[in-house]
This record gives structure tokens, C-alpha cells and sequence, in this order.
């Protein structure tokens, strides 16, 4: 498995992506702060999309 590379408040977008996915699949591993808080927003933004056009 790759490495996941946490440089503190260094972590952009697109790195914080990656190492989700690549944490997200090597149980053993953790993420970074930033990719855990990332991921959360963009889970929170696709669950919220059906809520509204269910709710129209």
C-alpha cells in the first residue's frame, strides 16, 4: 500500500482525496485530519442532493 504523506496544513484538496481512497481501502492506516474533514463535507453535499430534489 502507498504511503499517505501528511504535511501539516499542507494538505490541498485533491491530496486530501487521495489519501481517503487510499486509506479507504487499507484498514491499518489512518488518513489525515484534512482528508478525514474533506471527505466529510463532500459526503454531507452528495447525501444532501437527494434530500432536496426528494423533498421538491
Amino acid at each position: 500500500m502507498e504511503k499517505i504523506n501528511e504535511v501539516p496544513g499542507q494538505v490541498s484538496f485533491g491530496r486530501a482525496l487521495k489519501d481517503f481512497f487510499i486509506g479507504y481501502i487499507d484498514f491499518k492506516g489512518r488518513t489525515t485530519r484534512a482528508g478525514y474533514w474533506w471527505m466529510t463535507l463532500i459526503l454531507m453535499i452528495i447525501s444532501f442532493v437527494p434530500i432536496i430534489f426528494l423533498s421538491m
